[in-house]
């Protein structure tokens, strides 16, 4: 039998022990919440300026469609979208400057078919179209057919008429077979059934210089963008014949499209987001919200429009899909060079 003083003894161990596990479970709360207090919450994206590349020199059409993006994209994610141009080397070294950098969201992409679908056009590129986190499509960019303003062809038929009969009658404005715009003009001749090879093609370094060239009379026939035309257009210099795609635009809406004539071209100029492969997805996912509330915007979709773009959302899981069936369209009008 146990005596009093044993009994005191183990009863003092037990309330002691209790006493002991007590302490430990209140040590080891404090130190889980002096952790979560310690570690900083992951901040919601964006929390400091981001920057988008654009691959060209200011001024041209990227270039415009890109500020008037970063402009609203800054509103709405409350955020400094500073535009950085990198042109020169046909948009390789900005692309690959983003391609390069951290996968946080802070480096984007203009993104167009220069800086993609140029894998349809040559097979040396120093970087693969699959290493890239693709975010929303922003706008697309119709391409239009131009003549000189005193130009007996008055409608897309006429150079037809004239192509088949006579290709060399044709000067094309070419910037090198290595463009989109190049790729656009190729389509077009090959709606029309008038073999490229016999077309006379006149190198210029770009679609300015070849719309500047058709307004003094020196080719007959020039692709490009609206920012390139608009102004010798409204002039009279030059006559925009017909766009590219399915949609007129605003600005000149006496302006048809290839397809209403009975030439379709479905190819359109076109600007996404994008980045570095391995951007968080939700990164991209506040990059698809801002779109699709910046072009919602009517101030948005007015300077698009007057810059010769038309607002289109496109989620970032269609872009990808999208930019490979390009590549592939253009595959098929090209030879890659070596």
């Amino acid at each position: 039998m146990r005596s009093k003083a044993q009994f005191l003894t183990k009863n003092r161990l037990i309330k002691g022990g209790k006493l002991m596990r007590h302490q430990l479970k209140t040590a080891f709360m404090a130190i889980a919440v002096s952790l979560v207090i310690s570690v900083p919450a992951k901040a919601d994206y964006p929390e400091k300026p981001i920057s988008l590349i654009v691959p060209f020199a200011a001024g041209g059409g990227t270039d415009v469609a890109a500020r008037i993006t970063a402009k609203y994209l800054s509103k709405e994610l409350d955020t400094p979208v500073n535009i950085v141009n990198q042109g020169g080397g046909n948009s390789i070294p900005g692309t690959l400057s983003v391609l390069g950098a951290r996968a946080d969201g802070y480096t984007l992409l203009f993104d167009s078919p220069a800086t993609s679908s140029l894998h349809g056009l040559r097979a040396d590129l120093p970087y693969e179209l699959e290493k890239r986190s693709w975010g929303p499509m922003v706008v697309i960019n119709p391409y239009l057919y131009a003549v000189n303003g005193k130009s007996e062809w008055k409608t897309l038929a006429d150079i037809a008429a004239a192509g088949v009969a006579d290709p060399s009658a044709i000067k094309l404005g070419w910037l090198g077979g290595s463009s989109f715009t190049d790729t656009v003009n190729l389509k077009l001749l090959d709606v029309m059934g008038i073999d490229p090879g016999a077309v006379a093609k006149v190198p210029f370094n770009g679609s300015g210089p070849s719309m500047t060239a058709l307004a003094g009379g020196h080719i007959n026939l020039s692709g490009g963008s609206l920012g390139a035309a608009i102004a010798f257009h409204q002039s009279g210099d030059i006559r925009i014949l017909a766009l590219t795609g399915d949609d007129r635009l605003d600005t000149i809406p006496e302006v048809p499209t290839a397809k209403e004539v009975g030439f379709d071209v479905p190819m359109v100029g076109w600007n996404s987001l994008s980045g570095p492969a391995g951007l968080p997805d939700e990164v991209v996912a506040r990059l698809e919200t801002a779109v699709q509330a910046i072009i919602k915007n009517p101030e948005f979709v007015k300077e698009q429009t007057m810059a010769g773009n038309l607002p289109k959302y496109m989620p970032a899981e269609e872009v990808w899909p999208y930019v490979q069936q390009e590549v592939e369209n253009i595959r098929i009008l090209t030879t890659p060079s070596e």
